[in-house]
């Protein structure tokens, strides 16, 4: 298999407009506003938005595999999660399969505390 070589073409994008960040960039409780406008799944890293590229069919499937595992063998007091974000403050990563203390989630849940 050869790489392809690069095209000088330039890579059309679209625009996302996002709100003014505030001083010390966006945080967890600026999600929800952010998932309004932000089309695209996106992570916040030390205050700004970065945008998630989209996963592989075995990226999927390997994520699905470990959330059904999981589910079998989880305690009761545990929930398995995914695509929910942790807060760190400016920081909120979302990992693609988390285990959540049942007592921690709710209904509209967007993030967990560590």
């Amino acid at each position: 298999m050869t790489a392809q070589p690069h095209s000088d073409e330039p890579i059309r994008t679209r625009l996302v407009s996002l709100p003014m960040p505030p001083a010390g960039g966006f945080t967890a409780e600026d999600l929800p506003r952010l998932i309004e406008v932000v089309d695209g799944r996106f992570e916040l890293l030390d205050g700004d938005v970065v945008m998630m590229a989209p996963a592989t069919h075995w990226h999927n499937e390997v994520s699905d595999l470990l959330k059904h595992g999981l589910r079998t063998v989880a305690p009761r007091p545990f929930v398995i999660a995914t695509e929910q974000g942790i807060n760190l403050g400016g920081s909120v990563p979302e990992p693609d399969v988390l285990v959540v203390s049942r007592t921690a989630v709710q209904s509209d849940s967007l993030v967990f505390e560590p």
